[in-house]
């Protein structure tokens, strides 16, 4: 949490002289359809964060109930622990 407070930072640093948060964040509401537009695109962001989660899940075997403690317990395994790192590392 700490790491998205410093990235946050970073990008008012950048932005703070050619434009306002306010501009940057997209203001307010000032009808409806902005209202809609937003849920839609969170929405959109949301099922298309579960379609990559669930297909990492299922790339590294994880669709089962209890293989998640196995894959952190089993030191032995060379494909799935690295890709959990990796997968990991970019989240």
């Amino acid at each position: 949490m700490g790491w998205e407070w410093v990235l946050t930072g970073f990008v008012y640093l950048g932005i703070r002289k050619r434009t306002s948060m306010r501009q940057l964040i997209g203001g307010r509401w000032s009808k409806a359809e902005d209202v809609v537009r937003d849920l839609l695109i969170a929405c959109g962001f949301w099922l298309a964060a579960v379609t990559v989660l669930g297909a990492g899940a299922k790339l590294m075997h994880l669709e089962e109930a209890g293989k998640f403690d196995n894959l952190r317990s089993n030191s032995a395994s060379l494909f799935p622990a690295p890709l959990w790192n990796c997968w990991c590392g970019f989240a």
